[in-house]
């Protein structure tokens, strides 16, 4: 329920020193997108749920901020399948979590650009969610994050033991480090599974909280 103090503090920084520059256009840009992230959080706080095109709007915020905060140092695409309910309830921050570590520990020390790919799709029996990025990989990444405490995961981890409790529904997720054939790492792969439920007469339906 909180965006990172260093986060915001760089982001406010940065829109004044966009105004004393005069370049009055950037700063209304950013500005824009901090302000819409913003108010996701705030108007969210009281939630544990989310719907998946919230989700994906508050990540494009994000993401574009970061570019801003990284002088566009990596580009990314979300590519979601026409036939995806993007109406369908999931934890709040399920799909973020995993964006923010990978810009954080994966991308971030690149010397050279980096990617994030986020594709959504529809399987028989679920959602799936894949964020694929080319940063430094995890083992890379622990070394300089040695005194991260890996909070993102395990809240996020009891947030999915919530959600089922509360609405029966099992969502699980895999992480794959990956490597080019000479064994070096070139990034991470996530991809999340969302349930899709069926009523009766076996059309498909979202659980609503």
């Amino acid at each position: 329920n909180q965006i990172n103090p260093h986060f915001t503090l760089n982001i406010l920084n940065s829109i004044g020193t966009l105004f004393m520059k005069k370049d009055h256009e950037k700063a209304e840009f950013v500005f824009d997108k901090y302000s819409k992230l913003l108010k996701s959080t705030v108007l969210g706080s009281g939630d544990f749920t989310t719907t998946l095109n919230s989700e994906v709007k508050y990540i494009d915020n994000y993401l574009k901020l970061e570019q801003f905060r990284s002088d566009n140092k990596f580009g990314y695409n979300i590519d979601t399948s026409k036939d995806v309910d993007m109406d369908t309830i999931i934890p709040k921050m399920l799909i973020h979590t995993f964006v923010e570590n990978s810009i954080k520990h994966g991308i971030r020390h690149l010397e050279n650009k980096g990617h994030l790919s986020i594709s959504i799709t529809n399987s028989e029996t679920d959602i799936k969610v894949e964020i694929h990025d080319n940063g430094i990989g995890r083992k890379k990444a622990a070394e300089y994050s040695k005194y991260s405490t890996g909070r993102g995961l395990k809240i996020l981890d009891q947030m999915i033991a919530f959600y089922k409790d509360e609405k029966k529904v099992k969502i699980n997720y895999e992480i794959t480090d990956l490597y080019n054939s000479k064994q070096e790492a070139v990034g991470t792969k996530v991809r999340i599974m969302i349930p899709l439920h069926k009523n009766k007469s076996n059309r498909l339906f979202t659980k609503t909280p």
